[in-house]
């Protein structure tokens, strides 16, 4: 793989994770989630309306796994699910773990994944 600079200039907005999906170079941040286009960073969309998720995020088995305290989305490259609740943890082993634990842990993307599909 090679490199390149996509960007010289500065962000005030510290990006939690970034990921390549689908061909092209996805950020997440506490506060939004962008996917680069051109040479912009722009808001996704689905079926016209924005994507709403940030937080942290990964991806595996063909699945983009957004994830913060209140929601889990995942997005296959054509269709975005989203599973929200604001109460829900997901037991792994004997640990209970938010949703943000989520995008983390390897086993426990693989579970919600399964769970969301």
């Amino acid at each position: 793989m090679d490199w390149r600079l996509l960007e010289r200039r500065g962000s005030s907005v510290l990006w939690n994770d970034v990921r390549c999906f689908g061909g092209q170079l996805w950020v997440a941040s506490d506060y939004q989630l962008r996917v680069r286009i051109g040479h912009e960073l722009v808001a996704p969309e689905h079926e016209g309306r924005p994507v709403l998720a940030s937080g942290y995020m990964d991806a595996h088995d063909g699945l983009l796994l957004v994830a913060d305290l209140w929601s889990a989305s995942t997005f296959d490259g054509a269709v975005w699910r989203q599973k929200v609740d604001t109460c829900w943890l997901l037991r792994t082993g004997a640990a209970c773990k938010p949703v943000r634990a989520l995008a983390s842990d390897p086993q426990a993307l693989r579970m919600v994944t399964a769970v969301l599909a």
